[in-house]
């Protein structure tokens, strides 16, 4: 669902805290690479993207703007995300941790279509100089259009309103979970999702349309990359391999777990 998507950040952040156990040391393209053992990934073939209902929005709108977002486990927290069409998603919001948020520290991730990487950081005063990278399985826009596509279910239109100072059509789709919303703009901005019938999960407070400069979705200068997609994939093939008898490459596998922990005690809480 395209709440997900754009939670997708909360989440990631809240997943690499919980792992301990994935991730490959030094810079993306550095030998580290191969230290860990496992072999480059060659990506499936692109699955036809499902055909989506009339008027369904296209994502192109490159804009900022401020959510009110809520959760049960969370609490209230603000989010700020700053979209360049379906190509890159950048979101900041406070750190988790509410000591290191009191200081000014705040989590950045970026979602970059155009070089098919995630990518996390913190920012703020006395920030860990670590940026963590992950590869894109899937890039912005196919996930956009996958929502609610699942078991052949369409969304449907129930409805429109205006939020933030703009219109909004809401969608509706359903999966195991239930029935959930989305209010989006027909250039596909997001003001309002959550489950149907229930307090929205994410409302925009404030949207402004423009250019995003590049620099928003890099790299900070000074930071050292970690890219973990090596240790993504040793953490597969050392299931895979479980199952089939086969004892996992223990030394790679606790390389791994070091960097995940240090991983945790940047982004966790």
């Amino acid at each position: 669902m395209i709440r997900k998507r754009y939670l997708i950040g909360v989440a990631a952040l809240t997943l690499l805290a919980a792992c301990g156990e994935k991730e490959a040391a030094g810079d993306a393209a550095s030998a580290d690479h191969a230290d860990v053992g496992v072999a480059e990934e060659t990506k499936a073939p692109a699955e036809a993207a499902p055909k989506m209902p009339a008027g369904f929005p296209k994502m192109t709108a490159t804009y900022r703007a401020v959510y009110d977002i809520s959760s049960k486990e969370e609490g209230p927290k603000e989010a700020t995300f700053e979209v360049d069409g379906a190509r890159k998603l950048r979101f900041e919001m406070a750190h988790m941790n509410e000591m290191k948020a009191a200081k000014g520290l705040k989590l950045i991730g970026v979602f970059d279509d155009l070089n098919d990487r995630m990518l996390l950081y913190v920012d703020g005063p006395d920030a860990p100089k670590a940026a963590l990278t992950l590869p894109q399985k899937e890039g912005f826009m196919d996930t956009f259009l996958k929502w609610g596509a699942a078991a052949d279910k369409q969304p449907k239109k129930v409805g429109a309103d205006k939020i933030a100072g703009l219109s909004c059509d809401i969608w509706q789709t359903e999966d195991d979970g239930g029935e959930h919303q989305a209010c989006l703009t027909s250039d596909g901005i997001l003001l309002r999702a959550g489950d149907a019938g229930e307090e929205p999960t994410i409302v925009a407070r404030e949207v402004k349309k423009g250019a995003i400069p590049d620099s928003r979705f890099a790299i900070p200068e000074g930071y050292e990359v970690v890219d973990m997609g090596p240790c993504q994939e040793l953490m597969q093939k050392a299931a895979a391999d479980a199952k089939a008898g086969k004892a996992p490459d223990m030394a790679a596998m606790m390389k791994c777990q070091a960097i995940g922990q240090k991983a945790a005690e940047i982004f966790g809480d």
